[in-house]
């Protein structure tokens, strides 16, 4: 396009050069990358170049709204300044013009398309895009595309790359989820599990010396009053010294259970912690069900986060379920800790104690789902990276 405007003579005067390697002269149209409230432009901005000032390496321009503004030189320079005789579909989003001219690469899914294709006022073309395997010359001058790539068109149109969203249903579940989470690892209910672990082995304990005593007494009493009773005096002392010492033995413990029971009186129920970890388990499931749902939304596009930590999807069957196996465990822990970051698959490095060793049991299970002796070990190593940032 830009080819053609020059040999029309529509672009005049000296041309300036950005250290990006990005030509520029009066009649270009230009689209601006980068937010800059000083200079009253957003990324998308779209103008033509009225003016070049080569002494001040700025240039003079007039918007699609018909505001006149200067962008300097170290805007340029940045790169935040590209041609704009074609954008991106994004880019396009609330744009409306008379035709548009889409093209369709393999990379082309329903969201993208529909932005694309409901630009224009009167016509809107698709054009099938470049292949691996196409050429330059086979996208620009053969007249009557290929069969099978016009039937590719509408197959990448149906793909979808809309995330299941998180609503603010799955919001509240993870909230009250996490809520639940800390409750269960409160101190009195740890000490309540504390307690009623040392109870029953105390009272285990009590169960066995006193039939232990039991069996003394028995005997002591067969000793005592039996017909052999001066013969055995040696043995009714010892046994009555033996006696005496299990039945203090009884009285310790039953003073340990007594304070037990005291302590467990001002500390959370049994009952009341079964109820607390039945809704914990309740919730744990609801959010397991939604990240299910997320990595089957994602099936025919995954996001960075997901890429960029475990690498693409392998093609065998065997690796990509393994491969699904680590995103899923992802996916739940973003959800559970409600982790919005596009880029790191788990986040930052969490400062609580309780989320931190969600952390390190969803690094496990992650590497755990990927462990497979056969497959690339790049992609592992690419998680770790990812997780440590």
């Amino acid at each position: 396009a830009r080819t053609t405007m020059a040999t029309a003579g529509r672009l005049t005067g000296p041309a300036l050069v950005t250290t990006g390697g990005i030509e520029l002269q009066a009649g270009d149209r230009i689209v601006c990358l980068r937010n800059n409230r000083r200079l009253g432009v957003v990324n998308g901005t779209r103008a033509t170049i009225t003016h070049i000032n080569l002494h001040d390496r700025a240039v003079e321009t007039v918007d699609d709204r018909g505001v006149r503004r200067r962008l300097p030189a170290d805007y340029l320079d940045a790169g935040h300044v590209a041609h704009g005789y074609a954008i991106t579909g994004h880019k396009a989003q609330g744009l409306t013009c008379e035709h548009t001219y889409t093209l369709g690469s393999e990379t082309l899914y329903r969201e993208w398309g529909y932005v694309a294709m409901s630009r224009g006022r009167t016509t809107n073309q698709l054009y099938h895009g470049p292949t691996r395997d196409d050429h330059d010359d086979g996208l620009h001058h053969h007249v009557h595309l290929d069969d099978n790539h016009t039937a590719a068109l509408p197959g990448r149109l149906r793909r979808s790359r809309a995330e299941t969203p998180v609503t603010p249903e799955i919001v509240d579940i993870a909230a009250r989820w996490r809520q639940l989470h800390t409750r269960l690892h409160a101190p009195d209910i740890a000490r309540q599990r504390d307690l009623t672990r040392q109870r029953a082995q105390l009272a285990k304990s009590r169960q066995a010396d006193a039939e232990q005593l039991d069996r003394v007494a028995r005997r002591l009493d067969e000793a005592a009053h039996g017909l052999g009773r001066l013969r055995n005096r040696p043995l009714v002392t010892q046994l009555r010294d033996e006696y005496d010492a299990r039945t203090t033995q009884l009285l310790r413990l039953d003073h340990q259970l007594r304070q037990i029971d005291t302590e467990l009186a001002t500390l959370p129920s049994d009952r009341q912690i079964t109820e607390l970890q039945t809704r914990h388990r309740l919730l744990a499931s609801e959010l397991h069900w939604a990240a299910s749902r997320r990595i089957a939304s994602y099936r025919h596009a995954w996001p960075e986060h997901l890429t960029a930590a475990l690498g693409p999807p392998p093609t065998d069957r065997r690796n990509h379920d393994r491969w699904e196996q680590a995103a899923f465990a992802i996916e739940k822990y973003r959800l559970r800790w409600h982790i919005t970051d596009p880029h790191r698959p788990l986040g930052r490095e969490p400062d609580d104690p309780l989320q931190r060793k969600d952390h390190r049991q969803a690094v496990h299970d992650i590497n755990h789902a990927r462990r497979e002796p056969h497959t690339d070990r790049a992609p592992v190593r690419a998680l770790q990276r990812g997780i440590s940032r």
